[in-house]
């Protein structure tokens, strides 16, 4: 049982905020619920199935230990790229499927979006490793049942954002601790002197380091292009009463987080969100070094 929640788990973290969520989202927007449920878990279901009977495949003719000792790597691999940001990236329906109706639609959608994805892997290496096969695809599956269901009421009955840097860093915590404890079990194996493990901390945190300057040159260029985008589309508008798409951005921009009116807790969801979002007081402070005299002249000119 504990193998199931850890798997669980980690799935749930790894996919809280991301691309699957949203495209759920977006479906259910479209389609009715009950056949957005259903062709998610079939997608979802062929996906990780198929990612399994792989990695019972692979677990057949390799040392277990080797496997496990690589799974390590890879939770860590996995660790660094959970802090990674993604700016402006929208997940789209496959328009090979349309003419299947809604629920091929949507299962073909998911199943190849989720081809190569992190939770695809993770379901075939946790396939390798594990005794029950049966109940790691549960465990997967159900997990990413409950987070697209999550992304679903979420944002269509709460009408909020769900906090995905606190999801992504609690994800990144869990693949970077259970990476470094298969890690040391390894060195124990394999009779690796443990001093390694100095190094591989120091190697983490280096990518750690190189992830963060990463993240805020993204954050930079790409809140300094949205705001550029927006003031083009505002030159000369003397309405009082916006209602376009750069009042709309502002709106989601603005949007409380899932948790964010809570005592103590909202704080701290506020500012680990704030790592990639941009708060309106800073996002307006951009603004200001932007508009220069280029702005004015073309507004005047308008």
């Amino acid at each position: 049982m504990s193998s199931f929640i850890e798997t669980f788990l980690i799935v749930f973290f790894a996919e809280m905020g991301d691309k699957s969520q949203f495209l759920a989202l977006a479906f259910a927007s479209k389609y009715k619920l009950s056949k957005v449920i259903l062709g998610i878990a079939l997608g979802i279901g062929l996906n990780h199935g198929l990612a399994i009977i792989l990695g019972s495949l692979i677990g057949s003719f390799m040392d277990l230990n080797v496997i496990k000792f690589l799974a390590a790597i890879l939770f860590l691999v996995f660790g660094l790229l959970s802090l990674v940001f993604e700016y402006g990236e929208e997940e789209e329906e496959d328009q090979r499927f349309q003419k299947l109706g809604p629920v091929l639609l949507i299962a073909g959608t998911f199943f190849l979006g989720e081809l190569g994805d992190k939770t695809q892997i993770i379901a075939m290496t946790m396939g390798a490793v594990s005794d029950n096969k049966l109940l790691t695809f549960l465990a997967t599956w159900s997990s990413m049942m409950v987070v697209s269901l999550i992304g679903i009421l979420v944002a269509r009955v709460l009408k909020k954002q769900l906090p995905e840097m606190t999801m992504n860093l609690i994800a990144a915590g869990l693949f970077i601790f259970f990476g470094l404890r298969g890690l040391w079990e390894g060195f124990e194996y394999f009779a690796i002197a443990k001093i390694y493990t100095i190094l591989v901390i120091g190697l983490l945190a280096l990518g750690i380091f190189l992830v963060v300057k990463k993240n805020q040159k993204s954050k930079d260029a790409y809140y300094i292009d949205e705001i550029t985008r927006n003031l083009n589309n505002c030159i000369g508008c003397t309405e009082e009463t916006c209602n376009c798409q750069t009042r709309d951005n502002i709106e989601r921009l603005t949007r409380e987080y899932l948790g964010g009116d809570l005592a103590y807790v909202g704080s701290v969801i506020k500012y680990i969100e704030g790592l990639k979002k941009m708060s309106p007081k800073g996002y307006y402070r951009l603004y200001q070094t932007i508009v220069d005299s280029n702005y004015m002249d073309k507004i005047k000119d308008r």
